[in-house]
């Protein structure tokens, strides 16, 4: 994986979604979280896509927030100034994801991994 062929607002969803899982106590990064980091811009440009397909991105978020919440949690004490979970790891299905964005782009002729590259991924 080549991160220096992501967008910055590309690496910027996968830098959420780490955060997103963090956040939640969830030491594997699943798609849903790089899903959720694309959906929580209302104007960018997962949201806009999604909208215009017709899907209800309201109702799309509020699943994705019960799924986040059905993952399995990391608990405990870390160092001062250090994330109590340690080190997030990217699923096989995070990496299957970020393969077929990468496969998307190279099949659309363009050069970088885009956000809308992500979504396809993703979905």
């Amino acid at each position: 994986m080549r991160f220096d062929k992501f967008t910055i607002k590309s690496q910027e969803a996968v830098q959420a979604a780490q955060t997103i899982a963090s956040r939640n106590g969830n030491q594997e990064l699943m798609p849903e979280h790089l899903l959720s980091a694309m959906l929580e811009d209302s104007e960018g440009v997962a949201t806009q896509v999604l909208e215009k397909l017709g899907a209800d991105v309201g109702s799309i978020r509020q699943e994705l927030e019960r799924e986040l919440d059905r993952l399995p949690k990391v608990t405990g004490s870390a160092p001062m100034g250090q994330d109590s979970i340690g080190q997030v790891y990217a699923s096989s299905g995070l990496q299957q994801a970020l393969r077929v964005a990468e496969e998307e782009a190279g099949r659309l002729g363009d050069e970088y991994v885009s956000v809308e590259h992500l979504l396809l991924g993703v979905l």
